[in-house]
């Protein structure tokens, strides 16, 4: 067999014993189909399946996420044929500053942008006091791939219009004052929002310049 070549981030690819490709999926998402082809290929090599898989080591059920990862970035978006998740009627204007009005939040999985925020290549970086992010997702974890752009900076998070409390704190906050402060610096995974069960919420991000956000990933 040739090797696989990909240009796409992420990808998934499912080999039989023999080594041949049975299923191929690009990009996030895509995890019950993904599921069923391993099971099928499983029991068709007289494997016992259980009824219902769950990554009980990592406390993450894919089944209950109803959210992809988001990428931020006009050349993610473009160049790699990833959705366009952003509600912004003003769209992306490459290497350029967009003072983003906030529309009406309506939509699950999308993101809106209020303020001011640089449009890079693979990121959007925060360029005002008041640079918002507003998200309405499906899970248990929301995390953020981040930087403070060469600095450190913070980020206050909050859920449902409201502060976050400590059922919701993600591992990388701390309270402060009542709100719920995350401290971004190197480039890394930063987990916001750790909640009790799966559901529904709407979190934003109020962000400080030189926040520096790449991906938005669900657990």
């Amino acid at each position: 067999m040739g090797s696989v070549q990909q240009s796409i981030l992420a990808a998934d690819y499912v080999i039989d014993k023999n080594g041949n490709i049975r299923y191929e999926n690009f990009g996030e998402g895509d995890y019950n189909q993904t599921e069923k082809v391993i099971r099928e290929l499983l029991v068709n090599a007289n494997y016992t399946v259980p009824a219902q898989a769950t990554n009980v080591s990592m406390g993450v059920n894919f089944s209950q996420i109803g959210s992809p990862e988001m990428y931020f970035g006009y050349q993610e978006i473009e160049y790699e044929g990833r959705v366009n998740y952003f509600g912004n009627s003003q769209g992306l204007s490459p290497n350029h500053v967009v003072n983003y009005t906030l529309p009406n939040v309506s939509q699950i999985n999308t993101i809106y942008l209020s303020g001011k925020w640089y449009n890079a290549p693979d990121s959007m970086i925060s360029e005002g006091n008041q640079s918002d992010i507003i998200l309405v997702y499906k899970a248990e974890k929301v995390n953020v791939v981040a930087s403070g752009n060469g600095t450190n900076t913070s980020l206050i998070i909050k859920l449902d219009g409201h502060n976050i409390n400590q059922s919701y704190l993600g591992s990388d906050a701390r309270i402060v004052n009542g709100s719920a402060v995350v401290n971004v610096g190197t480039p890394g995974l930063y987990n916001i929002v750790s909640g009790p069960s799966y559901g529904v919420h709407e979190v934003e991000i109020v962000a400080k310049p030189n926040f520096r956000i790449y991906t938005f990933t669900f657990g």
